[in-house]
């Protein structure tokens, strides 16, 4: 296999679970796409990958490509490690819609729903209706979407609910981070503890970029007296042409 000359798996319209999917998840992933495959639905809405509110549910590593379906009713629930219920370690996400899934852990480890790392891509998705409910530990925290290493494009995370440890509903975390012509609007975040700063919308760090983006309609509150905004929070970080 290989991303030059991919292999297209398509997934026509209905219903898929961990049942009637032929999968073997053993609680894990039900789909894992790996270098020179392309998962492929049959739009948004038509091809659902349903997690049973027992497991994640996608995974896509570097030179591998998912498309075009929705993901409900996911649960990362670890225990002594990071979660996500849609993981995308360098490959690329596009035309997905994330919707009402939950992230929550009982011991110290971080929670997130959708996390984008070693340069991966997400774009044209969707990532609404989650609640992310971390572990109450100093050690921990969660967000809605995570991005440490890679580009968020032309996407919006809309009406998400995050408790407890948050540093934003949207982190953008380093120097390898953009986040451009994207909608966040009508997110809460609760910060309870333990975390410096936040915000309802997007914290930035570490040198990450948001761009041509609507930061809109999102709120938060907190209880120990922290740094937390409704809006952005940037921290040597870089905004440029975005309504907040």
């Amino acid at each position: 296999l290989s991303a030059d000359n991919p292999v297209t798996v398509s997934l026509g319209e209905g219903l898929y679970t961990a049942e009637n999917s032929g999968v073997k998840t053993d609680g894990g992933w039900m789909f894992a796409v790996p270098v020179g495959v392309v998962l492929q639905g049959a739009g948004e809405g038509k091809t659902v990958l349903d997690g049973g509110a027992a497991r994640c549910v996608l995974q896509v590593f570097a030179g591998g490509t998912a498309a075009d379906l929705t993901i409900t009713n996911a649960l990362s629930a670890g225990t002594a490690a990071s979660g996500y219920f849609v993981d995308v370690p360098g490959g690329t996400i596009r035309n997905i819609t994330v919707d009402g899934c939950r992230a929550k852990c009982s011991s110290r480890s971080d929670q997130h729903a959708v996390c984008v790392s070693l340069g991966g891509l997400m774009t044209g998705c969707t990532v609404k209706d989650i609640w992310n409910t971390p572990p109450n530990s100093y050690q921990s925290y969660g967000a809605i979407l995570l991005v440490s290493s890679g580009t968020v494009s032309n996407s919006t995370v809309v009406g998400n609910k995050s408790v407890d440890k948050n540093y934003g509903n949207v982190s953008l975390f380093g120097a390898n981070v953009l986040m451009t012509d994207c909608l966040v609007c009508s997110n809460y975040a609760h910060n309870v503890e333990y975390r410096n700063y936040g915000a309802g919308g997007v914290a930035l760090s570490g040198g990450a970029v948001l761009r041509n983006s609507r930061i809109v309609g999102n709120t938060t509150a907190s209880s120990a007296g922290y740094t937390y905004v409704g809006g952005v929070y940037s921290n040597g970080s870089t905004v440029e042409n975005c309504v907040i």
